[in-house]
């Protein structure tokens, strides 16, 4: 993994209680620098082929979607815990809160085709995009991670957005929900090989976004069936995980098909745990 480029300074006052900020800050950031597994930092290439007809207006269908990400910059947020005592603000030597940002540039393609016959087209926007991994860290006799996000990323516009996912398999004991910060005792094992069905829910509905997974390959989502009609927002999939953490994206619509419309998309980094 990459080292960390800088460590952004903390804003608040510290009080007198014996607790060695700088030791603590250098242990952490050198612990989420040797992460591997946690801190997944993918850069992505995505070639996704549509085999059935995606209209995105009355007269354009979308028969190709293409995504890579570059890394740029990347950069730690620590924050300790604290206690507020009259105007004192006291730092807690206990728990930690850090935040990894990565910076990427990207390009988002996609190949359109008129519905009624004629020259297919390239549209291709430039994008920069943050990805931002959150992280729970606690102080027994050192350091230690106790649990973490996965790594979400947003483009320009930051429309469409996931907000709730379900992995799961045969075995159901082996499922996970998304939360903000996921405890590692209870995270599942997900392993290379195995193939997972995936529950999604966006913050727009079915005819806003396109959804995909890749794992060893590249999948669309599809609409859940038999849902009350107030919730267009659900997705589901089946993915055969690869060697690669799972990636799971949401991409608006009008970002494949109108020109001038920013490259609006949301990608989840979800690490494999064998």
């Amino acid at each position: 993994m990459r080292r960390l480029l800088f460590i952004l300074p903390l804003l608040w006052g510290i009080a007198c209680t014996g607790f060695d900020q700088d030791a603590a800050e250098e242990e952490i950031a050198l612990l989420v620098a040797e992460d591997d597994g946690h801190f997944v930092t993918e850069e992505l290439s995505i070639d996704l082929a549509i085999p059935e007809s995606l209209a995105i207006d009355s007269a354009w269908v979308v028969t190709r979607i293409t995504l890579s990400t570059a890394f740029v910059s990347e950069s730690l947020d620590i924050a300790f815990n604290q206690e507020f005592k009259g105007d004192t603000i006291r730092t807690i030597g206990d728990t930690a809160t850090v935040k990894v940002i990565r910076k990427y540039t990207g390009i988002l393609t996609s190949t359109i085709e008129p519905q009624e016959g004629g020259t297919s087209k390239d549209i291709s926007r430039d994008f920069g995009s943050e990805r931002t991994q959150w992280a729970s860290y606690v102080d027994e006799k050192g350091w230690g991670i106790s649990g973490y996000s996965f790594a979400e990323e947003r483009s320009d516009t930051s429309i469409p957005r996931i907000y709730y996912l379900v992995v799961q398999d045969n075995d159901p004991d082996t499922i996970l929900k998304s939360t903000v910060i996921a405890d590692l005792d209870s995270f599942p094992a997900f392993s290379a090989g195995n193939t997972y069905s995936l529950l999604l829910r966006t913050t727009a509905d079915t005819n806003d976004v396109v959804c995909f997974a890749k794992g060893a390959e590249v999948v669309r989502f599809i609409p859940k069936e038999n849902m009350a009609e107030e919730w267009t927002d659900r997705w589901e999939a089946e993915v055969t995980l690869g060697q690669d953490p799972l990636i799971l994206g949401v991409i608006n619509r009008k970002a494949l098909g109108e020109e001038t419309y920013p490259a609006d998309l949301d990608l989840w980094i979800i690490p494999l745990t064998e």
